[in-house]
């Protein structure tokens, strides 16, 4: 009578366990599995055929009766005798189909297939690797470049030392070459070519709104309503720029290689340079602004010790220009008259200066005061014009109750 049922499988892990006979010796009851010299793990009791002395023995993963397994140990419920018999056959995991035999997974088997690969896969030229309910994704290799495709729209591209990324039809492009060149393409026209030597952009593009000149200065250019340029970037070999508009000097920034220049309209405004901060246009390093301080500064009168109210100083220096303040306000002083002020924060250049009093009160033993600043030294003295005749000293007091407010603007040494 032929055989009635499912087909059995011809493919499977069934293995003879080694013999355990020689350990027997009527104690022990648990004892480890192995076939060929390795350990096994029979996830059931049911898995294994065990004969003690010809007779098969019943599985029983309680351990009542016959043998249970546990990890990769066989338990007896009770110990077999010295001199017994064994052989026993490991009939495999319910799942395990084996090793498939090499060149047997072709692309059909593979299609809407979940892979999980661990030591690569070889499928050979022209032969694809296909995920996906309709072959979405597709790993394959031509014999002469390989893909990466989203249902045949080219996504990631190796061909040699070169590294590609494009959409369907090269519209989007990013190279990636063994020269060391990337290049952004757009519709198939170039826009970067970037190398070792610097950017470089030719070409024409106008759909995305940035376009180049492909001349020498190449500015890439981006374009607002009805076409027209509204920014640019620029470049001529000897500056660079960003502009509104095009890049015939527009508003906009200009960059040499020690000057930055700020524009509006058509007109230079402004630079800075290595002598310093320029106004419209001027180039003269004379007309630079190299300096800007303000501070405060303690006056200081020789001879005399101030023992109660204020006695302070500010200025304010731009280029070589200095302007001082003096400010006094109810002091009372003890010791020797003086007739000139030190601690000016820059000794005086070639040019004096003038001290100018908006208002005094008690302070000088001369009426109608006023202040020269001494070329190459850090004091006012204070003089007096008597009678409109001659200039004389004029004493600061040490007195109670001196008041001074005053200024004084002189230049310092170049």
């Amino acid at each position: 009578m032929p055989y009635i049922g499912n087909s059995p499988a011809n493919v499977g892990n069934y293995q003879v366990v080694d013999d355990i006979s020689s350990t027997f010796n009527g104690v022990l009851t648990s004892f480890a599995l192995t076939a060929s010299s390795l350990a096994i793990n029979p996830a059931k009791s049911g898995q294994l055929l065990v004969s003690i002395n010809g007779v098969l023995q019943e599985p029983d993963d309680t351990g009542t009766e016959g043998f249970k397994v546990s990890g990769s140990n066989i338990v007896f419920s009770s110990a077999p005798a010295t001199g017994s018999t064994f052989w026993a056959v490991w009939q495999g995991q319910n799942v395990d189909i084996g090793t498939p035999s090499d060149g047997v997974v072709g692309t059909a088997q593979m299609s809407s297939a979940e892979l999980a690969l661990t030591g690569g896969l070889s499928l050979g030229d022209n032969v694809k690797a296909k995920f996906g309910a309709s072959d979405d994704l597709q790993i394959y290799h031509d014999g002469s470049n390989s893909y990466i495709n989203e249902s045949g729209i080219g996504a990631l591209n190796v061909r040699g030392t070169d590294l590609y990324l494009r959409n369907a039809g090269n519209e989007v492009f990013i190279g990636c070459l063994s020269d060391g060149a990337v290049y952004l393409r757009y519709d198939n026209v170039t826009k970067l070519a970037t190398t070792s030597t610097g950017v470089n952009v030719t070409g024409s593009v106008t759909a995305d709104g940035l376009t180049s000149d492909g001349a020498t200065n190449y500015p890439i250019k981006w374009t607002g309503a009805g076409g027209a340029a509204t920014g640019s970037l620029y470049g001529d070999g000897s500056s660079v720029g960003l502009f509104y508009g095009d890049s015939s000097f527009a508003t906009g920034l200009n960059f040499t290689t020690d000057t930055l220049k700020f524009r509006t309209g058509s007109s230079e405004r402004l630079r800075i340079d290595s002598d310093g901060l320029k106004f419209n246009g001027d180039t003269a390093a004379a007309s630079a602004l190299d300096d800007y301080e303000e501070g405060t500064w303690t006056p200081t009168f020789s001879g005399m010790t101030f023992t109660s109210g204020t006695v302070t100083g500010k200025y304010v220096k731009i280029g070589d220009m200095v302007t001082v303040t003096v400010y006094m306000t109810n002091a009372t002083a003890t010791g020797t008259p003086t007739h000139a002020m030190g601690g000016l924060p820059y000794a005086c250049g070639g040019h004096r200066g003038s001290l100018n009093f908006a208002t005094h009160h008690r302070a000088f033993s001369t009426a109608i005061p006023a202040g020269i600043v001494q070329s190459n030294t850090a004091q006012i003295e204070f003089l007096s014009n008597v009678a409109n005749t001659s200039w004389v000293v004029a004493q600061l007091r040490a007195t109670s109750s001196m008041y001074i407010h005053a200024s004084a603007t002189y230049y310092v040494s170049s």
